[in-house]
């Protein structure tokens, strides 16, 4: 098992990730990335083994100061991070 960081991608199931910390996060990667991506108001980057969603992380723009903001790692509860979460995968 590999793990991969890879660009916002719509095809990947995004529905049944749960971060196991607040309903937001899981909603925000279910619903409202795809609209973000599509307006350029964010890049989301997705944690991914064998084409399952394991975590993401969102880069948003804040427009007023034009500087980029960084999201937080947010990680699918099932997933043990196993050493794998390094710098490579982050």
């Amino acid at each position: 098992m590999e793990f991969s960081t890879i660009p916002y991608d719509r095809s990947i199931d995004r529905k049944a990730f749960d971060c196991g910390l607040h309903p937001a996060l899981n909603a925000y990667i279910a619903q409202q990335a795809t609209q973000d991506e599509k307006r350029n108001v964010s890049r989301t980057f997705m944690l991914v083994e064998d084409g399952q969603l394991l975590g993401y992380n969102t880069l948003a723009n804040a427009s007023v100061v034009e500087m980029t903001e960084s999201g937080r790692l947010v990680l699918d509860s099932t997933t043990s991070t196993r050493g794998a979460l390094n710098d490579d995968a982050i």
